[in-house]
């Protein structure tokens, strides 16, 4: 068969479906979208990937603690160690760090967690454990556990609702509230008497006691026997 037209016997050929043709294109189209669609999705678990390795890297390579818990008592400076004071005073009153380290710097301006951070590194310091240590220990002992103090205590826990509070550590600080106020509810306790005898071990003829565990085995084993005799 030719394949010229001007050749004898030449034959036009059959003209595609249109239909055909639209859905090898729409076919087409939907495999190109996907596979721009994978190679984006691939592209961005790389970069998110990159990303993690980076910040990693970066957190490694940073100190764990701030410029606050390198103090050391041969470069502390006159205001530094009244930040020092004021610091203990209002750790003592809050057992924050956090507040106690925005109490003791009253024109801090950055955010509670940078707050909490320097808290933290300041009550983590040497030196500040050291100075802390000395009023702790200078103290008197009645006066660090007042029922005043049970009760602010408890009062602060029962109304805390910050990130770290939880239900449950609410209602035990109103509990201790209540029980500490006598509000809490009386039970009255029951005195229930047992009737019934005491169990007893029988012996042998001669006087002799009986060992429990074997005299456990034969009363089984002389109940299965009942049971055997009642079921005949």
């Amino acid at each position: 068969m030719s394949v010229f037209p001007w050749e004898p016997g030449y034959k036009a050929p059959e003209r595609a479906d249109p239909d055909a043709i639209r859905k090898l294109r729409a076919d087409a189209g939907r495999i190109s979208a996907k596979a721009k669609r994978d190679l984006d999705r691939e592209g961005n678990r790389k970069e998110r990937r990159a990303n993690k390795k980076a910040k990693t890297e970066l957190a490694e390579t940073q100190p764990i603690h701030g410029p606050l818990y390198y103090l050391e008592d041969e470069n502390i400076t006159h205001r530094q160690l009244e930040m020092i004071h004021g610091f203990i005073d209002a750790y003592l009153q809050t057992w924050s760090p956090g507040q106690a380290f925005l109490l003791s710097n009253p024109k801090y301006d950055k955010s509670i967690t940078s707050a909490t951070k320097a808290g933290m590194d300041l009550l983590q310091s040497p030196a500040v454990q050291r100075r802390l240590q000395a009023v702790v220990d200078s103290m008197d002992e009645e006066k660090l556990l007042t029922r005043k103090g049970v009760i602010m205590g408890l009062l602060k826990e029962a109304n805390h609702y910050s990130g770290d509070a939880t239900h449950g550590g609410r209602i035990r600080a109103w509990m201790g509230l209540a029980r500490i106020k006598k509000m809490d509810i009386q039970v009255t306790e029951s005195n229930v008497t047992v009737r019934g005898g005491v169990m007893v071990i029988p012996g042998t003829p001669d006087g002799q006691i009986i060992d429990v565990e074997a005299w456990e085995k034969s009363s089984e084993a002389q109940q299965l026997d009942l049971k055997e005799e009642v079921r005949k």
